[in-house]
């Protein structure tokens, strides 16, 4: 990395002090994963629904009960246990299924310093089945089938992982100070429009501002990544949408309109509504319509000039109509 500003040189130090957990995110689960940085407390229903009588705990290497009973949970300070992996601080360190193309290969890097560790294994040992739960001799049959690799000491694992080209796995609660970085693992354009995506996503709705990163363990590098300005466009059509999308449901979930006494309105969908939300609605549902690479920049554009006007001539409204503007303007403003 050659940009020396203060998140890129914290990203280049967490790897090169072999701090860094990688861990890649679906597409589908991108949301999920967000709304667990944003509230520890919010945990996501088990994949499994299979008996959880005993547990494997990793670090101690014992087989415990796994206690039933229902207590009062105390607030947490990170987020549900996740699978990552660790990178080598020589870069060569394989991602997880980065040779299946379907998948998106884009994620983010955490410092290991600021997260709780529950389990450290030398190769990639499955864990999306919880194995370490279940009836006893299941989670025996685990604890003798990882015991190999299993670390309980992370100064040992790192030792045991920093030359070592394979995938590692790591299960790792984190926080929103551990994140470091967007990381593309496998570098494609439409990698680069998510991680962008994400970047913006972290930083409007998290207050978290990070690079993002391109690792690639074949070359033995990590570098900035420089974004297109194709890119940067369809980042922009996105956030128009969305702010749209926002205004579009707020103009529909209005069930009672007081019309000023100088001015009409115009029915959408069965309903009287002021001239201004008519307007903005129906811009709305012709960029829904079209196939421009930039209708949701020129609508929001227009939906502006609309509101713009409508709170210049508060005379001309009803207090209703005039308040309800100016809700829309903070809301595309925002």
């Amino acid at each position: 990395i050659n940009k020396l500003d203060e998140p890129y040189y914290m990203t280049q130090e967490t790897i090169k002090q072999h701090q860094g957990l990688l861990k890649i995110i679906q597409t589908k689960d991108w949301e999920e994963f967000l709304k667990q940085l944003s509230d520890y407390d919010y945990r996501p229903k088990l994949r499994t629904g299979k008996k959880r009588d005993y547990k494997y705990i990793h670090l101690t290497d014992k087989i415990v009960r796994d206690k039933k009973e229902k207590r009062r949970k105390p607030q947490q300070s990170h987020t549900k246990k996740t699978s990552m992996t660790l990178i080598s601080p020589e870069l060569h360190t394989r991602i997880f299924a980065s040779h299946d193309t379907s998948r998106c290969q884009v994620g983010l890097l955490f410092d290991a310093r600021a997260c709780n560790l529950k389990a450290m294994l030398t190769k990639d040992s499955g864990t999306y089945g919880h194995e370490w739960v279940g009836e006893e001799k299941d989670v025996k049959r685990y604890a003798a089938y990882i015991k190999s690799f299993n670390c309980a000491d992370f100064q040992q694992f790192q030792q045991q992982t920093g030359h070592s080209t394979l995938t590692n796995e790591v299960l790792a609660k984190v926080t929103r100070e551990s994140v470091r970085a967007i990381v593309v693992a496998v570098d494609t354009e439409e990698h680069r429009k998510v991680a962008l995506l994400r970047q913006t996503d972290l930083k409007e709705r998290l207050d978290i501002d990070v690079p993002v990163i391109i690792y690639n363990p074949v070359l033995r590098k990590i570098e900035a990544a420089e974004i297109k300005a194709q890119v940067l466009d369809v980042v922009k059509e996105h956030q128009c949408r969305s702010k749209l999308e926002e205004i579009k449901i707020k103009i529909d979930s209005k069930q009672r309109w007081k019309l000023s006494l100088f001015g009409g309105g115009k029915k959408y969908q069965g309903t009287l509504r002021p001239t201004g939300a008519w307007l903005i609605r129906r811009m709305i549902a012709e960029a829904e319509r079209s196939s421009s690479p930039k209708r949701w920049h020129q609508a929001l554009e227009k939906a502006v000039e609309v509101l713009d006007k409508r709170n210049q001539l508060s005379f001309a409204r009803s207090k209703d109509s005039y308040n309800f503007y100016n809700e829309l303007s903070c809301s595309l403003a925002g």
